[in-house]
């Protein structure tokens, strides 16, 4: 007999509270004994304790209440040593379906009570004889409440109305909603199925309510953010930078005008295990976000709040607190939602766009990380890639004979803009040995995913223009990525950092850049200047589509910034940061760019 197979139920109700242990039989119901010595209901002596999920450290302690509790239980032999029993307590523990209640000062094990999501029942209930009548039993039975389903019946078996050890138990299932629904006979012996009616009680994604859930997401293989998935309806990003998101809010929690919220890109549970200097950082950033938005909402004050109680992700809650609000002298009830505080959802919108601006105008984020906003937009949509895959032939190709003709198997190979790691699947494959760089944080995280199976790739994200990538290597390659770049400073930062890595001889390779034979010659020095010049707008988004495994997505993007050159143009600024330039192929059109070059170069010296 298993206690994880179906069960009769037989149940003891201790003091306050009730214990049920779950027997095998060939029956599809529940029994069970229930017995008072006390009938105690009320805490005349309440006691500090801590409710809490029990663990393997404690079963001896659950086995020594259970052998405590066997003879009124009236059980054939000890419980605390069946086997039936300890296999059922394992499995207990091993679910998240069994509570203790801790007494702080001694640490003692004052009182179990085991349930069964599955079945949404009450199955083990029982507090140690010195620690009855003073509370354990009530938050007990509340607290693994909260862990079964209200929206559908919950049910636990006890004695018949009149018998007068039971009356301190169903007092107490009473109190929490029960109601007597239907008589049993078991060992000749009366007995009851409670139930608890459904309600219509709406819950959110708090560990009080759905404790297994939440701890999945807390590893960070499983965290819906670190895995790209789609954030809440209505949330919208406001900056994304290499620390953090800022994600505004609709309606917004407590109905005020700008709440809104920071979290770190890194997985942290628990704030305290935040290392220091990742800490200043983060909050430096939420500092940064709390001025903004004071001086956008005309906010008294920013109350912050770190919770994380529904999204393990740890992230800090931004509160602007008015002088009319609803909450004089009180902290704020995060529930109220509705009315929303704005007047219409595009006054919303308006609030991240001068929110936008003033983050814009402190932290100067550069255009060229508008691809992250793609990306994002991108696997929202469920496709997985937007950019060149693996199959793609003319770039297998190309790289192939790349790889062959400057005998790069085995030596190390940078990409600069690696976007979604598809370029170093097939450096891979080919044998090199492949790092790749982009600034864009979920193109980064895509990339690890796509070259795991390759030990020797690594991909790090760095803004290519500001930041050196401080090691040497044989070879390099571009692709797409030199075109987005359109201010005439940042190209030469750019191949100024570029050529700063590569070896005296080494070979690079600038794969589709966007090219015009007229395009624009003249310097350009800022970003408002490209887009008078060019008209582009980069503001309006359009349908646009990608195909994955031969399913096309629709996805609603704007244009991403990019800047075409001329033969002429590319040739001077490569020659003058250092390269000396091999090849100029003009390619066919294809649905990644209609017009683009491949540019062969190498490193001025000799290898």
């Amino acid at each position: 007999m298993l206690y994880n197979q179906l069960k009769c139920v037989r149940q003891i109700f201790i003091g306050v509270n009730t214990e049920q242990i779950e027997y095998p039989c060939d029956e599809w119901k529940r029994k069970t004994i229930l017995l008072d010595d006390e009938l105690r209901i009320e805490n005349t002596e309440s006691l500090s304790m801590l409710i809490r999920w029990a663990n393997e450290n404690d079963l001896p302690a659950w086995c020594a209440l259970a052998t405590e509790v066997s003879p009124i239980f009236q059980h054939p032999a000890d419980m605390g040593t069946d086997p039936e029993f300890i296999s059922y307590t394992r499995s207990k523990v091993n679910n998240y379906e069994v509570l203790a209640a801790v007494d702080y000062m001694s640490g003692n094990k004052m009182g179990f009570i085991g349930f069964s999501r599955t079945n949404n029942h009450i199955s083990w209930f029982a507090v140690s004889g010195q620690y009855r009548g003073k509370g354990a039993g009530e938050r007990l039975l509340k607290t693994a409440l909260r862990q079964l389903d209200t929206n559908k019946d919950i049910t636990v078996i006890t004695f018949l109305d009149g018998y007068s050890q039971g009356v301190a138990a169903r007092t107490l299932y009473k109190k929490y909603g029960f109601t007597e629904e239907r008589l049993i006979i078991h060992d000749n012996l009366p007995r009851c199925e409670m139930k608890r009616p459904a309600s219509t009680e709406k819950r959110g994604g708090s560990f009080h309510y759905l404790y297994p859930e939440f701890i999945k997401a807390a590893d960070i293989a499983f965290c819906p953010v670190c895995n790209g998935e789609p954030a809440p309806e209505r949330q919208t990003d406001i900056q994304i930078n290499k620390k953090v998101f800022v994600c505004g809010e609709y309606p917004g929690q407590g109905r005020l005008f700008g709440k809104m919220y920071v979290m770190p890109r890194k997985h942290y549970y628990h704030f305290e295990d935040m290392p220091p200097t990742e800490m200043v950082d983060f909050m430096s950033e939420v500092q940064r976000v709390g001025a903004a938005l004071r001086k956008v909402t005309g906010a008294v004050k920013i109350n912050y709040e770190i919770h994380s109680n529904s999204g393990a992700h740890i992230h800090i809650h931004l509160f602007p607190r008015y002088l009319d609000d609803e909450f004089p002298g009180a902290p704020i009830d995060f529930r109220i939602t509705e009315p929303a505080p704005y007047e219409s959802y595009e006054e919303f919108l308006w609030f991240v766009e001068q929110m936008k601006k003033e983050l814009q105008l402190t932290q100067n984020m550069p255009y060229y990380l508008a691809y992250e906003k793609r990306y994002q937009a991108v696997y929202a949509s469920g496709a997985t890639v937007w950019g060149h895959q693996p199959d793609d032939e003319i770039l297998v190709a190309t790289l192939t004979e790349w790889v062959n003709k400057n005998d790069l198997k085995g030596k190390k190979v940078i990409e600069y803009a690696c976007g979604e790691g598809s370029v170093g699947v097939i450096l891979s494959k080919l044998g090199c040995v492949y790092k790749g760089v982009d600034i864009a944080p979920s193109a980064v995280e895509r990339s690890k995913q796509v070259l795991a199976p390759y030990s020797s790739a690594t991909v790090s994200l760095m803004d290519m223009v500001n930041e050196p990538v401080n090691d040497v290597f044989d070879a390099a390659i571009d692709c797409m990525g030199f075109h987005m770049l359109i201010i005439d400073s940042d190209r030469r930062k750019y191949l100024a950092n570029v050529i700063a890595t590569l070896k005296p001889g080494a070979p690079m390779l600038f794969f589709r850049q966007d090219y015009h034979a007229d395009a624009y010659s003249g310097e350009v020095a800022s970003y408002e200047e490209w887009k008078a010049i060019s008209g582009s707008d980069y503001e309006t988004p359009s349908i646009r589509h990608v195909t994955n495994n031969g399913k096309e997505y629709k996805v609603n993007i704007p244009l991403v910034p990019a800047r075409a050159k001329n033969k002429e143009d590319y040739i001077a600024e490569m020659t003058t940061a250092g390269f000396v330039v091999d090849q100029f192929i003009v390619m066919e059109p294809s649905r990644a760019i209609l017009n683009a070059v491949s540019i062969y170069v190498h490193k001025n010296g000799l290898k």
